[in-house]
C-alpha cells in the first residue's frame, strides 16, 4: 500500500511551482520530485550522464525512473494552478485535496501524524 503524501509537502510544490520545473508525486513512497527542463531533456534524449556534473546524475536517473515507469504522477503546472484557482476562487489547500482525491492518492494533513504521537 502506497504511503500517504503530506497535503503540506503537495501545497509547498504548488507553491514553487515555475516555468522551467516539474513536480512528480511518486506513489509509492509519498515524495515529491523536482525536475527541472535541463535535466528532463537530458533523460528524455537519453543524454549520456557522465557527460553530466556528479550532481546532476542522480536527477538524470530519476527523471528517466518517472517517465519510464507508472510510479509517479504530474503535479499541476503553474498554467493549470493559474486557471484552476481563478475559476474556482480556491486556495492551494482545496485545489491540492481535490487533485489528491481525484488521483486517488492517500494523504495526510499533518495534524492526523500529532494525534498519533501524543497517544
Amino acid at each position: 500500500m502506497p504511503l500517504p503524501v503530506k497535503l503540506e509537502d503537495v501545497i509547498e510544490a504548488l507553491e514553487m511551482t515555475a516555468d522551467s520545473t516539474l513536480y512528480f508525486l511518486d506513489r509509492r513512497t509519498g515524495e515529491i520530485e523536482m525536475i527541472t527542463d535541463e535535466v528532463w531533456s537530458a533523460a528524455e534524449n537519453d543524454d549520456l550522464i557522465s557527460e553530466y556534473p556528479d550532481w546532476q546524475r542522480e536527477l538524470i536517473l530519476k527523471a528517466r525512473e518517472i517517465q519510464t515507469t507508472d510510479h509517479f504522477v504530474e503535479l499541476p503546472d503553474k498554467f493549470e494552478i493559474d486557471s484552476y484557482k481563478m475559476m474556482e476562487r480556491k486556495g492551494f489547500e482545496d485545489m491540492a485535496v481535490e487533485w489528491l482525491e481525484a488521483e486517488g492518492i492517500p494523504f495526510t494533513r499533518g495534524d492526523e501524524i500529532e494525534l498519533s504521537a501524543e497517544m
